[in-house]
């Protein structure tokens, strides 16, 4: 009788140590960027195990799972010509009923706060993460068009927005991408980043490169400033056998 006893009181706390925490994490999750409270990107976990991204075009999540101290997260990335299905172990530091922080490959942190719509997040202005120039204040803006490829039927249609001082090869950017699909245009959505001016690429080592970095460094652009207009280069800046143009409006 005393090892039946012992035996249920097992059982008992198995169970209770299997308990599925998922409810938790469901919900709107916005990011903490560093450069800004009010930077509206994140990931929306359902209950039904799928996932969506909120202001990321190019990094398309489709699906989550809670395990343990884990969170996973599955889904798409686009850019650069292809489209590569990837999946993200991140273990989870804490989560409350409003706020879940996430460590990343050991690495860095990335802190999240939860909405219950998204009607309640605050708008972004990119130009508050622009570096202070001394001697200039006046600001540059450059506005491209251009559209990317996917490895679907859709076309990423994007307008490229640079922002930087006068005489200063450093910024940040806006790219707003809209999917073309067959049955009508998908919301727009905005990513953000930094951009950085290089000298030389693969084939000449005065070309000028804008490097377009995101906030989250979840990705890169790399552009080859000619004419006026900016051309796509592969991430060891190697010109594409067909050039896709970003031109200038």
């Amino acid at each position: 009788m005393k090892k039946l006893g012992i035996i249920a009181i097992a059982m008992l706390m198995m169970s209770c140590g299997s308990e599925d925490n998922s409810k938790e994490f469901e919900g709107n999750w916005i990011e903490v960027m560093p450069v800004s409270l009010d930077v509206v990107q994140g990931v929306t976990l359902s209950a039904d195990g799928k996932a969506s991204s909120i202001g990321m075009a190019t990094l398309q999540y489709e699906k989550w799972k809670a395990e343990d101290d884990k969170l996973i997260l599955w889904g798409k990335s686009i850019g650069n010509g292809q489209t590569i299905d990837f999946s993200d172990t991140l273990t989870v530091a804490s989560i409350t009923a409003d706020s879940m922080l996430l460590d990343k490959y050991g690495m860095y942190r990335i802190k999240y706060y939860k909405v219950a719509s998204l009607d309640d997040v605050k708008p972004f202005n990119v130009l508050d993460s622009l570096h202070s120039v001394a001697y200039t204040t006046e600001l540059e803006t450059r506005v491209y068009k251009g559209s990317l490829p996917t490895e679907s039927c859709y076309e990423l249609r994007n307008t490229l927005t640079i922002y930087n001082y006068k005489n200063s090869g450093d910024g940040v950017y806006v790219m707003t991408s809209t999917f073309m699909r067959p049955d009508g245009e998908t919301p727009s959505s905005n990513s953000y980043g930094r951009v950085y001016t290089l000298r030389g690429d693969a084939t000449d080592k005065n070309a000028t490169v804008y490097q377009l970095v995101s906030f989250n460094y979840t990705g890169e652009y790399n552009f080859l400033y000619e004419d006026g207009n900016l051309q796509l280069l592969s991430s060891d800046l190697m010109r594409l056998p067909e050039p896709i143009i970003f031109k200038l409006q």
